[in-house]
């Protein structure tokens, strides 16, 4: 089984308006992979790429434990994105991203409106191979402008 047949959804952010024909998503969020090599994917909108999503694949840090995942989307024609995928022990700081990302250009989106986080959109392959003993937790969703994620 291929790992993108091990999917699931965990997060995703729309705006309220988006280029005609395109997804309203701005940024959304899966776990992807088998159990020993899980990776964290971030598809952010960006009209410069011919699919029109920019994809980032990062192989999570811890394969079975907690792992922390933070990201910084800037909105606008040259738009930043920051991501940080670290084990949840680990201290972030603001100028040590994991990675990031230049020239995103997310300006035909309205900027996000709203964002859902929780396990969806399961593959047929995760649900197959992941059961009750296997456990995805949230900590917290915090949106703010004021301060880096961690603070």
């Amino acid at each position: 089984m291929t790992n993108v047949l091990r999917s699931v959804k965990l997060f995703n952010a729309s705006a309220s308006t988006a280029p005609a024909t395109l997804s309203s998503e701005q940024i959304n969020i899966t776990l992807s992979g088998a159990a020993t090599t899980p990776n964290v994917i971030f598809n952010v909108a960006d009209s410069t790429q011919g699919s029109n999503v920019r994809s980032i694949s990062v192989p999570l840090p811890v394969a079975s434990g907690a792992n922390r995942i933070e990201f910084d989307l800037g909105q606008g024609a040259s738009a930043q994105f920051r991501y940080w995928v670290t084990a949840a022990a680990t201290v972030t700081t603001d100028a040590a991203p994991t990675g990031t990302v230049t020239g995103i250009n997310n300006s035909g989106w309205s900027g996000v409106t709203q964002a859902s986080m929780g396990l969806f959109n399961a593959s047929t392959g995760y649900r197959a191979n992941y059961g009750p003993t296997n456990i995805v937790r949230f900590d917290e969703f915090d949106s703010r402008r004021t301060s880096f994620i961690g603070l």
